[in-house]
């Protein structure tokens, strides 16, 4: 579960390390679970990259610490919160995701992410 002021680790090859949530987009109860759009803060970021530090992203949650239902009764859950950040049009930044990302980014029609992971849990 992620919730506002977590720090979230970026699994692309953009240059940004940690990120801290400032906002849960499409949230009801202000907590984000796989799939969500969140708004982040780039606290920690690798020199000569397009991301700097302290400038504001939208990302998509692919893994998260909390244990989640799957839909045939099965719980999955990863070692850390990872997002995949987009720019301002809605395009992926990195050419490679790092570390595995979860099968419930098919449902949502986001299929570009996971032909770039090597790993889909």
């Amino acid at each position: 579960m992620i919730i506002i002021k977590t720090i979230v680790r970026a699994t692309d090859t953009t240059g940004a390390r940690l990120c801290e949530c400032i906002k849960i987009l499409r949230s009801k109860y202000y907590n984000g679970k796989l799939t969500d759009y969140i708004i982040i803060a780039v606290k920690t970021a690798l020199t000569n990259r397009k991301i700097k530090r302290h400038e504001v992203y939208k990302g998509i949650v692919v893994r998260i610490k909390k244990k989640t239902m799957r839909f045939h009764g099965g719980k999955i859950t990863f070692e850390d919160n990872g997002i995949v950040l987009f720019n301002k049009r809605n395009e992926i930044f990195a050419s490679r995701v790092l570390g595995p990302v979860c099968t419930e980014l098919r449902k949502e029609k986001i299929v570009k992410i996971l032909t770039m992971s090597g790993v889909i849990i």
